[in-house]
């Protein structure tokens, strides 16, 4: 299948859409290997808490959850990233 266009960031469980809704997605969930084995590795570890993502092309840290508001966090969490 044609893979050009396609976003590793995306591909993974949490909020996935089909790739008429947001393209890059990939044909299914962890449908790719790269993104299969960190989310085999971080279920099989409970003991991982969170993850921090250096988003390089923009420069930027994301923060959970980058698809909501600030408003929706709690607000413990909203405290941390503003410090």
């Amino acid at each position: 299948p044609d893979r050009e266009g396609l976003d590793l960031n995306r591909n993974f469980p949490a909020d996935w859409r089909q790739e008429f809704q947001q393209l890059g997605a990939g044909p299914y969930p962890t449908s790719e290997p790269e993104v299969r084995a960190m989310v085999d590795f971080i279920t099989q570890h409970p003991n991982i808490g969170a993850a921090v993502s250096f988003h390089t092309h923009s420069g930027v840290i994301l923060r959970p959850c980058g698809t909501r508001s600030d408003k929706d966090m709690t607000p413990e969490d909203l405290w941390l990233f503003q410090q």
